[in-house]
């Protein structure tokens, strides 16, 4: 898929065809939406807490592979507050969208230690646009042995800059009572948080032309 990813896009259909007869890839494997290109400017590098330097930037199509060990690596209870359910396995067709990206109305951000092509990833950011607001839906998900290193407070805000670019008015988010680490991650955002709760999460909005006292006061 990586060299498929690559090539010229009117031989890319022909490409895919010829991988899925010799069985390289899955039989159901889709290409990303036509017009996608892989954004390069958005390629960074972050360095944790205790002095790790992570390499992030944009999902591409083969790291489907990378984002089902990063599941794996999730603990029940991370699994239960990020998807809402008690998730055991993350299969290719589950799995395969959320690396089929335009870069535009659907982004996703990874978190990659060590070199390619053996890198991990170990944190994902990721919005979905609604076109009828102009509000993006945000995830953020950190395996466990990575959190509380900065990692999903800087890929929210990575996210929020490449979003304001696209000229997205703001986020929303869905989170569960019990993320007490995602709840904090947005407060402490910078922007004014519009909450409202209901079975049990908290149904989050803010606009990026809303800032909260705290950033007001940093200005």
């Amino acid at each position: 898929m990586a060299l498929i990813s690559i090539a010229h896009p009117k031989f890319r259909p022909w490409l895919l065809e010829c991988a899925k007869e010799m069985k390289y890839v899955y039989q159901d494997q889709e290409l990303p939406p036509p017009g996608a290109i892989y954004p390069e400017e958005y390629e960074t590098f972050f360095t944790t807490k205790n002095g790790v330097k992570l390499f992030i930037r944009p999902l591409k199509v083969d790291d489907e592979e990378k984002l089902r060990d990063m599941f794996y690596e999730l603990s029940d209870e991370s699994r239960y507050l990020r998807f809402f359910t008690p998730l055991r396995t993350l299969p290719h067709p589950k799995a395969q969208p959320q690396v089929l990206l335009d870069y535009q109305e659907r982004m996703a951000i990874g978190a990659f230690f060590g070199d390619p092509p053996g890198e991990k990833l170990v944190g994902v950011a990721r919005y979905i646009l609604d076109r009828r607001t102009n509000f993006a839906e945000v995830a953020v998900e950190v395996a466990d042995p990575w959190q509380n290193q900065g990692i999903g407070t800087f890929l929210l805000n990575y996210l929020i800059r490449i979003a304001r670019r696209q000229g997205i008015v703001g986020f929303t988010a869905s989170v569960l009572a019990d993320n007490r680490k995602m709840l904090k991650i947005l407060e402490n955002s910078g922007y004014q948080l519009k909450t409202k709760f209901q079975e049990g999460a908290y149904e989050i909005e803010f606009r990026f032309d809303e800032v909260s006292n705290i950033r007001r006061g940093e200005k």
